[in-house]
């Protein structure tokens, strides 16, 4: 019979004190941990969000809040009560904001082990979620992000920038790699927003003197509106931009060329918005609306020949979007 025979002396003392180590290490990386100033993190996030925005003349930019952050197990962070506010365009005592519920962020620690940076993130906003990863291996960059009945109606600040509340639940998907080259980019997006509408309200745009003190607009049904776009070749084309709703349709066209930072990626996008007749003639309200878009100097140059509007997107998202009237353009999705 075989015997089992016990491990020298030297072997235990040397497991033993391994242990120790890695008991002392553990104990001390989890009280480094548990004990990191969190709040000075936050308010530093704060500080630098708000030195990088992009003040106003007056002095008023938008402003970032949150009312906690703490850690999220070994390699992550959690952030509840985000908000970011910013003054609006029209109003100055009014302001406009995007309430995030929770922010979860994780590096993942294997991955840096093998030299790749990978993020994992998932937001809470909106009566929906926001998640997704992006993964850095040298200058190649991977990211993807799925997002789930986002309430559109909740995210004021979109209103900032359409003039009214916009209405809807969005779902959708982003895939983009980026190679060294961003002239390579590939990639895919696919949008859809349910029951998209303009809600009713008072419609002010300060470049147009008619409109300068505001105009009564009734609740816009858009239908369900899909934006679904393939990249290749560092340019995302749009296939697919459309609605057919009950008050209006709505068709697009055009491309985004990637620029790196992509922030200063450039727009060439026709949009067309043609108003049925149902709506034009529902009440006292939109034919008010139309007898004076009718006569608005501004808008003939938007005019198509079947009395829709049309309008050019063009320039960055870092220096602006500018529309310009194109009525006379060949109409989106037709071949000419």
């Amino acid at each position: 019979m075989n015997s089992i025979k016990p491990w020298p002396p030297g072997r235990k003392k040397a497991l033993a004190w391994t242990g120790y180590i890695s008991f002392f290490i553990s104990i001390f990386l989890l009280f480094f941990y548990w004990t990191f100033p969190w709040n000075r993190i936050r308010d530093y996030l704060v500080q630098e969000f708000e030195r990088s925005a992009n003040q106003r003349a007056d002095g008023r930019g938008r402003h970032l809040e949150i009312d906690s952050l703490r850690p999220y197990w070994l390699s992550g962070v959690q952030l509840e009560g985000v908000r970011v506010i910013e003054p609006s365009e029209m109003d100055a005592d009014s302001t406009y904001a995007l309430a995030i519920d929770s922010v979860v962020a994780q590096i993942s620690l294997l991955r840096l082990l093998i030299g790749t940076q990978k993020l994992d993130f998932k937001l809470e906003l909106a009566g929906g979620t926001f998640e997704g990863s992006l993964t850095k291996s040298g200058r190649h960059i991977s990211a993807s992000v799925d997002i789930e009945d986002l309430n559109l109606r909740q995210v004021g600040i979109i209103e900032n920038y359409v003039g009214l509340p916009v209405g809807g639940r969005l779902t959708g998907a982003l895939t983009l790699e980026v190679p060294e080259v961003t002239a390579e980019a590939t990639g895919s997006a696919e949008f859809a927003i349910k029951d998209a509408s303009i809600e009713g309200g008072k419609l002010k745009i300060a470049a147009v003197p008619m409109l300068r003190n505001g105009l009564t607009v009734e609740r816009l049904s858009l239908g369900e509106l899909a934006l679904n776009m393939n990249i290749s070749e560092g340019k995302a084309t749009i296939e697919e931009l459309k609605a057919d709703g009950e008050d209006a349709r709505i068709a697009g066209s055009g491309t985004v060329r990637l620029l790196s930072p992509l922030k200063r990626s450039r727009l060439d996008i026709l949009l067309r918005l043609e108003f049925l007749e149902a709506y034009r003639k529902r009440n006292e309200v939109t034919e008010r609306l139309f007898l004076v878009l009718d006569n608005v100097p501004q808008l003939r140059p938007a005019r198509t020949r079947d009395e829709a509007l049309q309008f050019r997107l063009g320039g960055s998202v870092a220096g602006g979007v500018r529309m310009v009237p194109a009525g006379g353009a060949l109409a989106p999705g037709s071949s000419g």
